[in-house]
């Protein structure tokens, strides 16, 4: 493709990635960011720890994370900062797993504009970016393990060509850190490198120090599963360790996930274009990285994998994945599916013939696409017109309102505390950007988010009016 139609590709992807940045401005606290941030005040760092450990979860990264969160330190200028720093480590991450993998094939240049469409091609096909990128305690504890889940498979990547130990011994360091994020991205990564070393690998010195990292994300993933707090939270939940349910539930959240991708027209314009690139390196490379295998061996991967991924959602809490374990689980998700097909056109002789002036207008038309494909969150009924529409459209129409209101609530708290009222009733939300917006409090002064909420402003109560 000649560099006029990519500068062009170029120009669209910054197009749909720049509002999920300038929406960063108009961020605020929800949920539960309110109440965990105050249980970090009133044990402090090294408490947190334990007591989160002990009586509420084992993800060990995200808790020692999140007991240095913005709010903190009182800081909701740098809460607005934490999910543009999010979104480009998410892009610099992808880029350097392109690099690791087609170093040989792409110039700079295309690997920056592949890297911009991965990124732009996630951003619209997640259900609700709010859950995972503008909502801290979700980006903390799912989208950050998505960016180190790139670099750990960068390292992998790397790993197999060049076999060297300090490359193993950085994976190593990576390992236990990505363990301990959440359970979907732990068992996704202990299923990749186990299914590399089970069946791709040759060189016993390669298996050699694979199985170091193996055991360590193992390791690593016991630590995070024993944690005394998980059993704590699951019996909150009448449902929980109901294994029917959790298999039932498992099967259609992985067809639901299916369904979020393969309904997506840019999604399956990049899967045919990702094929006729396959299809010109092959025989520069067949099997860059590793023995070949049978691409149905990887099919069938997939099929297990990400209905086992579901099951500990559904077995730990005895309700459906919420929207932010498909956010999270749409990035592995693509990356088990392009590698399926690398190594499906590696495998069979077959030439699927599309002119370059084709490939370069169906490029461009997926890029297009990106800005108008409908979208619908799983089990709900509200249709969207695609993420990076929507986003547009919050940025120019509600982001602004929608940031007022809440700079209002602030200093209704603010008098409310300083005539000393401190059972504080403030106005509801009426502009909300659905690509900010997560959830508020209500009416109900005795419900989780408005007593979590009433904690870390020190008052007795919130309502709203």
């Amino acid at each position: 493709m000649k560099n006029k139609y990519l500068i062009l590709v170029l120009t669209i992807l910054i197009a749909a990635i720049l509002p999920f940045i300038l929406l960063s401005l108009y961020d605020h606290p929800s949920a539960d960011d309110y109440g965990f941030t105050h249980i970090v005040k009133y044990f402090g760092f090294f408490e947190f720890q334990k007591f989160i450990y002990m009586y509420h979860q084992g993800r060990f990264s995200s808790n020692f994370i999140f007991s240095i969160n913005p709010l903190v330190y009182d800081s909701f200028t740098f809460y607005k900062v934490l999910p543009v720093i999010l979104l480009m480590l998410f892009f610099i991450a992808v880029f350097i797993f392109i690099r690791a993998l087609f170093r040989n094939f792409l110039s700079i240049f295309q690997s920056i504009v592949a890297s911009l469409f991965f990124s732009a091609l996630y951003l619209n096909i997640i259900p609700n970016p709010s859950e995972t990128i503008y909502w801290m305690t979700g980006s903390l504890i799912y989208f950050l393990p998505c960016i180190l889940l790139l670099l750990f498979l960068s390292l992998i990547v790397k790993l197999l060509s060049a076999n060297s130990i300090s490359i193993t011994i950085i994976a190593c360091i990576i390992a236990p850190v990505l363990q301990g994020f959440n359970e979907v991205i732990m068992l996704y990564a202990i299923a990749i490198v186990f299914f590399i070393f089970q069946f791709q690998i040759k060189n016993k010195s390669l298996k050699i120090k694979l199985a170091w990292v193996l055991i360590i994300l193992v390791v690593s993933a016991i630590i995070e599963i024993i944690a005394p707090g998980n059993y704590e939270r699951m019996t909150i939940y009448g449902n929980a360790e109901n294994i029917h349910y959790s298999v039932i539930t498992s099967l259609i959240s992985f067809a639901k996930l299916l369904l979020i991708h393969f309904s997506n027209p840019s999604f399956l314009i990049i899967s045919l274009l990702s094929i006729l690139f396959f299809q010109k390196i092959k025989n520069k490379s067949v099997c860059q990285y590793s023995v070949c295998v049978n691409p149905w061996t990887i099919l069938v991967f997939i099929i297990l994998i990400f209905i086992a991924v579901f099951f500990p959602v559904a077995y730990g809490t005895g309700y459906k994945p919420p929207l932010r374990i498909y956010n999270t689980l749409s990035l592995p998700f693509m990356i088990t599916w392009f590698y399926f097909l690398f190594i499906f056109v590696g495998r069979y002789n077959f030439n699927l013939a599309v002119s370059i002036k084709r490939q370069t207008v169906l490029f461009i038309v997926a890029a297009i696409l990106l800005f108008f494909n409908i979208s619908k969150d799983p089990g709900k009924s509200d249709i969207a017109i695609g993420n990076i529409f929507t986003a547009w459209n919050d940025l120019f129409f509600k982001a602004r309102s929608y940031d007022k209101q809440l700079n209002m609530r602030y200093e209704q708290i603010a008098l409310a505390k300083n005539s000393s009222n401190t059972n504080v009733v403030v106005d509801s939300l009426n502009c909300i950007p659905r690509t900010l917006y997560f959830i508020d409090i209500g009416k109900d002064s005795s419900s989780w988010v408005n007593m979590g909420t009433a904690q870390y402003f020190g008052i007795s109560s919130i309502r709203t009016k």
